[in-house]
């Protein structure tokens, strides 16, 4: 026979999980949120089981807008709150993202959106190439808005040079995205288009980041896109012009600041 006091034990258990599956968000998240932390949800609407936000920052960038979300409760007993969310435009991130103290993880996610607000929400500045992104994230980790490590595959379609008038295309690429250590290795491959292109590009724990891609005008590529290539530099032993970047994410300083860079590798 059970015996009353469990009944009582599992009436306030209940009760307890009841009222806070309905609490609303806005008050959950005013009152557990860290203070000061860089990443911020704004426009919170609906309970802590589902609802909704209209966007979410880091540092006072954009990272997602016209976010809804579903709590998945089995999380909570290895202490993550997990929720089942799907984003809207301009970047589109079906998936689970978990949340912890220490950290927040994105698990099975599809994203789609332009390159250039792919960019703008990792933090990188300016870059003169648009174009659309579509893959998959296995895994990713953000600690203080920071990518510490990462899987993940992205198609690159359409990609186009935007300081040239009308735009320049470039052509289609793959990246493939892993972890080297405490470096995030971002390979990224031509698979059609007027240019033979590949090259690395890494982002450090740090938060600094640097790119190296070679390329190398096709036989049958237009004028235009052999004067870009020219408008890089001197090409290599074997013909390929190298375009580098290096830099440093919002809110972030390099660990040896005062040291010399080590050349991207």
């Amino acid at each position: 026979m059970i015996k009353r006091r469990h009944l009582i034990i599992v009436g306030i258990v209940a009760f307890a999980w009841t009222l806070l599956m309905h609490a609303p968000a806005a008050n959950l998240y005013g009152w557990f949120a860290p203070k000061n932390s860089p990443t911020q949800l704004v426009g919170i609407e609906g309970s802590l089981g589902e609802g909704r936000l209209a966007g979410i920052t880091s540092g006072g960038r954009p990272l997602l807008q016209a976010l809804h979300w579903r709590l998945q409760p089995l999380w909570l007993l290895l202490l993550r709150a997990s929720f089942q969310v799907d984003t809207g435009a301009p970047i589109a991130l079906r998936g689970r993202i978990g949340v912890t103290p220490l950290a927040t993880h994105v698990a099975t996610a599809h994203i789609s959106g332009s390159l250039k607000a792919l960019l703008g929400a990792a933090g990188i500045g300016y870059v003169p190439i648009d174009g659309i992104a579509d893959g998959d994230i296995d895994q990713l980790t953000l600690k203080h808005g920071i990518p510490t490590s990462a899987q993940a595959s992205l198609q690159l379609r359409g990609l186009n040079w935007t300081l040239a008038k009308p735009a320049l295309q470039l052509g289609d690429f793959r990246t493939d995205i892993s972890n080297d250590g405490d470096t995030i290795v971002a390979k990224i491959q031509s698979t059609a288009g007027p240019m033979d292109a590949q090259g690395l590009a890494h982002l450090n724990s740090d938060g600094s980041y640097d790119s190296d891609i070679r390329m190398k005008a096709k036989a049958d590529a237009d004028e235009m896109t052999q004067n870009l290539l020219h408008s890089i530099g001197q090409p290599d032993a074997q013909g390929y012009y190298h375009a580098k970047t290096r830099g440093q994410l919002p809110g972030t300083a390099p660990i040896n600041a005062g040291a010399p860079r080590p050349p991207p590798r």
